[in-house]
């Protein structure tokens, strides 16, 4: 299980292949032959971690940045960057807190895009903590609706909206005819 943040958590001095890296655990070398081949599995273990990391970049539509600092990127692009860390970690299941928060409309259709290839590619069961309701009704096959930590709703998009406690408590009590 990973995770990203409602604030896309990216080092701003490390470059965004170096991002993605911090990412991916580095193999243990502890059996027999590869104490004898150490270096050379070394080696061939760094270079493949180099590869899933540029692979990771590429996937989000950052290759063309990989040596840029994170630092150096605009909001949507951290975003993308914290992205293809998780992305490269395979996680089984990934839990994305308002991975749409600060996004413009543009950066959220790409958002969802990029959510959706990875899961016709067969990631990782999405658990998504989020207020854009465009966002969810494009991503989620269900959706659940919390209210002071406790479930007031769940089922299809359609049929949460429709919920007249969803709409209490989202829009408002209506004003009771005087």
């Amino acid at each position: 299980m990973l995770r990203t943040f409602q604030t896309p958590q990216v080092h701003d001095g490390l470059i965004c292949l170096e991002n993605v890296l911090v990412g991916l655990p580095e193999r243990n070398l502890r059996s027999l032959p590869a104490a004898w081949f150490r270096r050379l599995a070394m080696m061939k273990a760094e270079r493949a971690r180099w590869e899933v990391a540029a692979g990771a970049l590429e996937f989000v539509g950052l290759v063309k940045k990989i040596h840029e600092p994170g630092g150096s990127l605009s909001y949507g692009e951290r975003r993308r960057l914290e992205l293809a860390r998780v992305y490269a970690g395979r996680p089984r299941v990934l839990l994305l807190d308002e991975p749409a928060a600060g996004l413009n409309h543009r950066e959220t259709v790409e958002l969802v895009e990029l959510l959706l290839r990875w899961r016709a590619q067969g990631g990782p069961a999405l658990l998504i903590v989020e207020h854009k309701i465009d966002f969810l009704e494009r991503i989620c096959d269900r959706v659940v609706v919390m209210e002071l930590g406790r479930k007031i709703a769940e089922g299809t998009a359609a049929q949460v909206w429709a919920d007249p406690k969803v709409q209490d408590a989202y829009l408002g009590r209506l004003a009771e005819s005087a």
